[in-house]
């Protein structure tokens, strides 16, 4: 998986800070700051983080710093990113990728030097993704990403009975993490939602409170 390249290749430049997101703030912005938007994310990216606690062993979780000076890039793909979406061209629960002024692409752009290109994907489902990767003529500018790559990654947060083919499973999961986990990975998940809806009602497409499930 593309991810899986970016993951290693940014290791280093990620600037991963090891902050406790409760005594983290987000630095002061003016309206028109777009990274603002980035930045909020990176917030909840590192609070799921911190809840999940590495226990997906197939993930890829990053949030790099962006910087003030790509901020009118940011700008411009977040509002083209809202704009596809009140066309309804997208519901971005793939990994399409997107050229500044031209769309949707229709091939991976990870490799491109030119121009500006971007992804976007908001899934839960058969896995779980929600990321904004945009790059500019090579250069990576906002590498904000969750990307957990195997089926139902939340089993042991939400399924307190083992699943069986015939659908009448009745014997408890040994490895639920209980009520308390469940509830926090509940409301980062609603909120990580909430925020992409903050760009397009669309993102509502993957919203699901569990809470009405345990």
């Amino acid at each position: 998986m593309w991810w899986d390249i970016i993951k290693n290749q940014q290791q280093a430049s990620s600037q991963l800070i090891n902050l406790d997101w409760e005594e983290e703030s987000i630095p002061e912005a003016q309206e028109d700051d777009c990274l603002r938007w980035v930045r909020e994310f990176n917030v909840l990216i590192k609070k799921f983080e911190k809840i999940s606690d590495a226990d997906f062993d197939y993930e890829t979780i990053t949030y790099m710093e962006p910087s003030q000076e790509h901020n009118q890039i940011v700008c411009q793909v977040l509002d083209e990113i809202k704009e596809m979406g009140r066309e309804g061209k997208s519901l971005f629960s793939e990994q399409d990728w997107f050229r500044l002024g031209e769309g949707y692409t229709g091939v991976n752009q990870y490799n491109s030097t030119e121009g500006i290109v971007y992804t976007i994907q908001h899934y839960d489902g058969d896995g779980y993704q929600a990321l904004l990767y945009i790059k500019k003529d090579g250069e990576t500018i906002v590498n904000s990403v969750i990307d957990i790559a195997f089926p139902e990654p939340f089993d042991d947060y939400f399924r307190t009975i083992l699943r069986s083919y015939d659908g009448k499973g009745k014997e408890p999961n040994p490895k639920y993490k209980g009520d308390k986990k469940a509830k926090e990975m509940n409301d980062i998940l609603l909120e990580i939602n909430s925020h992409l809806q903050k760009l397009s009602p669309v993102f509502n497409y993957y919203r699901d409170d569990r809470s009405k499930r345990f």
